[in-house]
């Protein structure tokens, strides 16, 4: 039997269609390594500075914008991302849980909040986490503490509670880790600043000083190499005093986190929130 040569064509074709259904493999959603973000809040009497509490707001609002952005590439419902706010404890503060300040993307489903998975109940924790964030400010500001403890955080809190695979911790903070006398009391020296005022009074010596007096704050006792830091708003308050007031503080911290083995980036006070959210960005980097 013959075949003419049009339907030869339309058999050739037909194979060809085939053929690539055949061969094409299914397209698979490309795999993104989780990441934790965690927000530490220095509520001292910092928050008292004109502005500071806007600040840190739009500041975090920032950082919520480039969790959801990322959210966004992996569809919400592939992620396993976590952002969580979480308070440095303050002397003879008692900090309760806040579940709201965590947006947590391995869970898939909440029935106080929506049914519906993905975008829909993200901005449902979304809007929650914002209605909770200005509580925290306002119940804070009205009984605010000298002092931050962001060293116990570390060493204590973070390891046990909160890391996983990679954990970046963004600090919002003065910088300083001082307490008062009373708090002082039975708390090991390498746990908080020492000699702040004689490093003001050595001037361009201060390193030096700093070494022969041993003033470096005492390494944690727990694995913290998968941990990146970010120090943002460190203001010092005595910079008419001594230049090199920022110095100090960097330097203590930076010695610290290095002896530890963390990548961290500590910046002084910036009066543009835009600076910040492309440092913010920068540190969260692209996924």
């Amino acid at each position: 039997m013959r075949i003419n040569s049009s339907i030869w064509l339309i058999l050739a074709g037909l194979t060809t269609i085939m053929n690539c259904g055949e061969s094409a493999p299914p397209k698979e959603i490309s795999s993104i390594d989780p990441q934790e973000v965690i927000i530490v809040l220095d509520l001292s009497d910092r928050i008292l500075e004109n502005g500071q509490i806007e600040k840190d707001k739009a500041i975090i609002e920032s950082i919520l914008t480039i969790f959801e952005q990322n959210q966004k590439k992996q569809a919400f419902i592939t992620s396993k991302d976590v952002l969580q706010v979480v308070i440095a404890k303050e002397p003879g503060v008692d900090i309760i849980a806040d579940d709201q300040l965590r947006i947590d993307m391995n869970k898939k489903t909440d029935p106080q909040m929506a049914s519906t998975p993905g975008l829909a109940l993200f901005k449902a924790r979304k809007t929650a986490f914002r209605s909770s964030l200005e509580e925290l400010y306002r119940q804070a500001q009205k009984k605010p503490n000298p002092g931050a403890d962001i060293y116990s955080f570390f060493c204590t809190e973070l390891p046990i509670k909160y890391m996983q695979e990679k954990t970046k911790v963004i600090v919002l903070t003065d910088g300083y880790l001082l307490f008062d006398s009373p708090y002082l009391k039975g708390r090991p020296r390498g746990s908080y600043m020492r000699e702040l005022e004689s490093l003001r009074n050595k001037q361009a010596d201060w390193k030096a000083y700093f070494e022969k007096r041993r003033l470096e704050l005492t390494p944690c006792d727990r694995e913290l190499a998968n941990v990146e830091v970010l120090m943002l708003e460190t203001a010092p308050k005595n910079q008419g005093a001594s230049v090199y007031e920022f110095d100090f503080i960097e330097h203590y911290w930076m010695t610290w986190f290095e002896a530890m083995g963390v990548q961290a980036n500590i910046y002084p006070h910036e009066q543009k929130t835009g600076v910040i959210a492309d440092k913010v960005s920068a540190f969260l980097g692209k996924r």
